[in-house]
């Protein structure tokens, strides 16, 4: 029989995930709610971790390292070690979570998912409101008349509502239920209204994934609700083009903007700079070093951490893809989630060629997710 987690625990990891939307500033809310509920977990002795999490861990302890050399190499010192501990922090977090997952399984999947999409729903809502101006507009939750809410960039609010808008789809096929339908709706029109391109290929690539994977809803179900969520999403598109003025902005987000070729100029420069320096250049010196940063996660981690760095956190991905979808894989009620997070992962992964994600709080709660063992796994 499964323990049963500490409700201080597991009122902790709840607020901690609710208040992840809340990223303006660092330390965030959520960066000491986490710090607090992991530290509690370890004078208690209740994380736990298991021989299928140890590749893992050591991918998260090779990228720290690369971390630790590269900031022998930095131009400025202050930003090389506060950007380190942000990176030591998240991986901290992901032990906590994976460790908690290891002894209390399902318990904190759901708990961390439940206030997860609470928190987004919420925050899909609210950015609705503000954009269409229903409630005033309070000029820090814009940039350049695209949502942001508490996050700091658009490009950050977009993906972090990509794995609730799945979340709704799931819930949607197991219960029948039109509030999820809404929901899927809501939280799709908030990351539209995020203008990220990225973010809108995370969420197509995502959606894509898990209707071709998912085992619950297949065949003539499927079909009725692909087309079903096709045909409300072309007339909710008619509808935002047509009434709401959203048609220009639509329309010039999808073309080539001016600073694109400088990105990709940058981008080119960073792989450049990498190569030539196989130890890196230190953590969080791409702003120092390049007029623009490079806008993606993988060419930021070889310029400033090096091919360790690199191979560690590439290895790191694509094996938290492999374990969910081998969770996935379970018979048990919760396979489906494990299709939703892998999907999820993948589509985060191509959305940070676009740009840097190393840093997104809900990114590592997702990985942290992919390690957390079925009950079923564990005690087989």
């Amino acid at each position: 029989m499964a323990e049963r987690l500490p409700s201080s625990l597991q009122w902790g990891l709840f607020l901690a995930v609710l208040l992840s939307s809340i990223v303006m500033f660092e330390p965030a809310p959520t960066d000491v709610l986490m710090v607090i509920v992991t530290v509690i977990a370890v004078v208690y002795g209740v994380l736990r971790y298991s021989a299928s999490q140890s590749f893992g861990v050591f991918c998260i302890l090779l990228l720290l390292l690369a971390n630790i050399l590269s900031l022998f190499f930095v131009q400025n010192a202050e930003v090389g070690l506060f950007y380190f501990i942000v990176t030591l922090y998240l991986s901290v977090m992901w032990f906590g979570i994976v460790g908690l997952g290891g002894r209390y399984f399902e318990k904190v999947l759901t708990t961390v998912i439940q206030a997860y999409v609470f928190t987004a729903i919420i925050c899909a809502i609210l950015g609705l409101a503000v954009y269409f101006q229903i409630i005033p507009i309070v000029n820090d939750w814009l940039l350049f008349g695209r949502v942001k809410l508490f996050f700091k960039d658009p490009n950050v609010y977009g993906p972090f509502l990509v794995l609730p808008s799945i979340y709704a789809i799931l819930s949607f096929e197991q219960t029948k239920r039109f509030f999820w339908l809404c929901c899927f709706f809501v939280l799709v029109s908030g990351m539209t209204i995020s203008f990220s391109r990225a973010a809108w290929l995370n969420i197509v690539i995502s959606i894509v994934i898990y209707l071709i994977f998912a085992k619950q809803g297949e065949g003539i179900n499927r079909i009725k609700l692909v087309f079903g969520m096709a045909v409300i999403s072309i007339l909710l598109l008619i509808f935002y083009t047509q009434f709401t003025g959203l048609d220009d902005q639509l329309s010039d987000r999808m073309s080539l903007q001016h600073y694109d070729n400088d990105r990709f100029a940058m981008q080119k420069e960073a792989l450049i700079t990498g190569l030539k320096n196989p130890i890196g250049i230190g953590p969080g010196q791409s702003e120092i070093l390049f007029p623009l940063a490079p806008h993606n996660l993988y060419a930021r981690i070889l310029t400033e951490n090096g091919f360790l760095g690199f191979t560690s956190f590439c290895a790191f991905l694509i094996v938290s893809i492999i374990k969910s979808f081998q969770s996935s894989r379970q018979l048990g009620s919760y396979s489906s989630y494990y299709v939703m997070i892998s999907a999820v992962i993948i589509g985060h992964v191509a959305n940070s060629f676009f740009i840097d994600s190393l840093h997104w709080r809900h990114l590592w709660l997702i990985l942290a997710l992919a390690w957390i063992p079925i009950r079923l796994e564990k005690e087989g």
